[in-house]
Order: structure tokens, then C-alpha cells, then sequence
């Protein structure tokens, strides 16, 4: 009897060795052991495990049994073979892009989706809700706030939302702000569009009644004219895609990678022939691409774009504690850069570059109930580990537990399933930050 696995489940096989190298959706990793899936069938149906033969045709795979009699169906073999696959197999993951541990996060879990900057729901007391799947980007631009991507010095692991959980705790969320004019905006330390589950997603917030616009933000690497068309079809309303530069050496550079601005020119393109809205949102980056913003804009005029949103979101380069920094690179004030986002309007004639919440329909709305507050001290159950190391030995960032949210515990010296006390020093837009106290 021969199985084949893949066809059951989203399971790839990338190499074969004692233990088997896994994929899942093409962006999680994983092993287990040949010997375990042997045991396995030994301990629970009687097969020997030296009729038990893996190995992979294109990809799939495929698992023999020969020389037994009273087998079960396929079914249930299939069935017995991908639940202890998906039991050892979530506890080994690593994200493909970026080669770091990734947590995968299931309702299950009990992990809560408020409370950390990196993962999960963000209600900044508006009609908009950031909804973040996962970490991890494939670019490794020299600015990055959040120091991303596969050469990142700080990041320490990643992250990822089973789809089914994210929809039910965002519209739980929802539905409290009782509004009829919700913007999702699916962003977060990552590029979303690895997310495996974007299309289904986005289908998903498109049944909502309550839901008006989705939006995303990309850097559009991954994006293609077949995946445009589904995220079209799905009921996306609004692309942000970051274009930092036209001009190739440049746009290697700004990018970190080998970066092909033929292939963003034909997806820009394609995007605008579509139902979906586009914005463009390059940063400006005083003295690395002051030519090229004005390129970026004569290329956006050229589009013929009519929309009831901005076309230009110009952003100003600002340098973050935790992100990279380019060198010899001086900021400009708030002052300056509105100067120069009037100066490229009387240039180029286009309507205001000075964007604010209203251009996007954006208004205060209630917050979701916080629950702790600056200065409490309280325990909690720490349950993750954090994506920040420490210079300190045996200290990193962890993620803690209570009441329903996450809370990011600053160089921790704990270990998962501690129960430790903590003071909240942070409690902006129910996003808390803490450090360890003694009782």
C-alpha cells in the first residue's frame, strides 16, 4: 500500500534523511524522525517497521507499507500518520524566509491576540484594527524599524496565527467597537503576504457587514498577477506597497536583497487595472533618495489612477531604538519635511502629500477595556519567549499571561511555565510592557 501523504495535507517534503524535513504552506519547517512514524505504526496497528518505506515523488510524501496483511483502510492510516506528523512536527518549526524557531498559535494554545506589539490585534482607539498573522519578512532593508528579516541581529524568533482563531478573536473585537466602518489593516513586523492563509483570510473579513475597507501593507516581492486576482476576488479593498526607489542599484540597496523593480513596475500596474485601491508609500530618506521620490511620484501621476484614497503616503525616515540605522544619514524635522511635501505638490501639481486619518476615513472610536495599568504590579505566567535577547547573560524578553492579554516582559530571567511578578511600565493602546519584581 502506498500513502501519499501531501495529497491530504499541506505537507512538502524538502529533504529526506533519518529525520524528514518537512514544509507546511510552503513558509513553516519542520522535522521528525523516520523511526517515530516507524514506532508509531508498529505500537498502534502491528506493522513491522521494516515494511515501513518513506520517501518522495515530486515533492509529496509518500509512505509504503509492504508484506502485511490485516491492514487498516487508508483512512485511518492516513489519518493516525498526519496526526502524529502534526503533533511532533508543530513543536520543531522554523520559519523558512528567515531560518528562526516559529511558534505556530492555535486557539488551543490559550495564547491571547491583545497585548504584544508583534503579533496578534492592535486597537489604537479608532475604527481601525491592525490584524498581525505572523513575523518575518524576506527583505532586510538597512532603515528597518524593527530590525527584520533573514540577517536581522536582534530578532530571536518568529511567530504565526492559525486563521480560523485570528477571525474569531478580531471579530469578537469587532463586534464590542459596535461600528459599522471597520478598517482592517493587515500589517505587522513581517510581510503579510507570506502569510499562508492571506487569501482565505481577507474572504473571511469580506463577510462582515461591519468591516468597510481591508487594507494591507506590502513590500510586493511575493505578489503576482495570480495572486492579485485572488485578492481581488476575496474583497481587498486597499494596497499600501512600499516602493523606496525606480532606479535598480538603489532599490538593491534600500532593499537588502536583489530586488526587481521591473517586477514591482508590472505588479503596480496590475494593481491599478484592478477593483483593489493602491497607495504608494515610499520613504524618503534625506540625501540617500531625494531623486527617486520624485520619480516615484511622476511614475504614480503616470498611472491614471482614479480613487477615493491618497495615491502618495510619503514617509519620513526616523530611526528606532530596536530598528537599523543607516549611517551618516541626518533626520529631518517635522517642520522640514512638510516643507518639502509643499514643494513637491507646486512641482509636480498633485493634490496634498500632507496625509491625515480622515484622507483614509479614520475617527476615534471605543477602545477595547485595558487591562492593567501604568505602574501595577501583578503576576503572571510566562509562556513565550520574547523576540528580544538581552546584553545581560541568562536574560531576554518573555511573554507573559494574565487576564486575558499578553504582556512583554523586558529582560526577563524567567523560564516558560514561571509564574512571576511584574510592575507594568506600558500600557499604551493595550500594548504592555513590564519588568520583573520581587513578591
Amino acid at each position: 500500500m502506498d500513502l501519499n501523504l501531501s495529497r491530504h495535507t499541506k505537507l512538502k517534503v524538502e529533504a529526506i534523511s533519518e529525520e524528514l524535513q518537512l514544509s507546511v504552506f510552503d513558509i513553516m519547517v519542520g522535522t521528525i524522525p523516520q523511526a517515530l512514524i516507524k514506532k508509531n505504526l508498529k505500537k498502534f496497528f502491528k506493522i513491522s517497521e521494516k515494511n515501513v518505506h518513506i520517501s518522495q515523488k515530486n515533492g509529496d510524501l509518500i509512505i509504503s507499507v509492504e508484506d502485511e496483511t490485516n491492514l487498516p483502510t487508508e483512512h485511518d492510516l492516513i489519518e493516525a500518520i498526519s496526526s502524529q506528523i502534526s503533533q511532533y512536527l508543530y513543536s520543531t518549526l522554523k520559519h523558512k524566509i528567515t531560518g528562526r524557531d516559529l511558534i505556530y498559535i492555535t486557539k488551543d494554545s490559550r495564547i491571547p491576540l491583545i497585548g504584544s506589539i508583534y503579533f496578534g490585534l492592535i486597537d489604537r482607539g479608532t475604527n481601525l484594527i491592525q490584524v498581525r498573522p505572523l513575523t518575518g519578512c524576506l527583505l532586510n532593508c538597512p532603515f528597518c524599524s524593527v530590525d527584520e528579516g533573514p540577517w536581522s541581529k536582534t530578532r530571536l524568533i518568529d511567530y504565526i496565527i492559525d486563521s480560523d482563531y485570528l477571525i474569531e478573536e478580531t471579530t469578537k473585537l469587532i463586534d464590542y467597537k459596535n461600528l459599522a466602518d471597520v478598517e482592517i489593516h493587515i500589517d505587522g513586523q513581517s510581510e503579510p503576504t507570506l502569510y499562508p492563509h492571506l487569501v482565505e483570510l481577507i474572504a473571511e473579513f469580506a463577510k462582515n457587514p461591519r468591516i468597510a475597507v481591508i487594507s494591507m501593507q506590502t513590500n510586493g516581492i511575493p505578489l503576482n498577477l495570480p495572486y492579485i486576482k485572488k485578492l481581488e476576488q476575496a474583497g481587498l479593498t486597499r494596497i499600501n506597497l512600499s516602493i523606496n526607489s525606480l532606479n535598480p542599484q538603489r532599490a538593491n540597496y534600500l532593499a537588502g536583497v536583489s530586488y526587481d523593480i521591473r517586477h514591482i513596475k508590472q505588479i503596480t500596474e496590475a494593481i491599478a487595472r484592478s477593483s483593489i485601491q493602491l497607495l504608494i508609500s515610499p520613504l524618503w530618506i534625506l540625501g540617500i533618495n531625494d531623486e527617486d521620490i520624485e520619480e516615484i511620484i511622476s511614475f504614480v501621476s503616470g498611472l491614471n489612477i482614479q480613487s477615493k484614497f491618497p495615491l502618495l503616503g510619503i514617509q519620513n525616515y526616523l530611526k528606532y531604538k530596536f530598528g537599523r540605522k543607516i549611517p551618516s544619514v541626518k533626520l529631518v524635522n517635522m517642520k522640514r519635511f512638510k516643507e518639502k511635501l509643499c514643494e513637491w505638490e507646486q512641482t509636480f501639481g498633485i493634490r496634498s502629500l500632507l496625509l491625515t486619518p480622515n484622507d483614509f476615513g479614520i475617527h476615534p472610536a471605543k477602545s477595547y477595556p485595558k487591562a492593567f495599568e501604568r505602574g501595577e504590579k501583578t503576576e503572571v505566567e510566562i509562556i513565550l519567549p520574547g523576540r528580544l535577547g538581552s546584553k545581560f547573560q541568562n536574560r531576554r524578553e518573555m511573554l507573559g499571561r494574565a487576564r486575558n492579554r499578553l504582556i512583554q516582559v523586558m529582560e526577563s530571567k524567567s523560564q516558560i511555565g514561571d509564574r512571576v511578578f511584574v510592575k507594568v511600565t506600558n500600557t499604551e493602546d493595550n500594548i504592555y510592557y513590564a519588568h520583573e519584581i520581587n513578591k
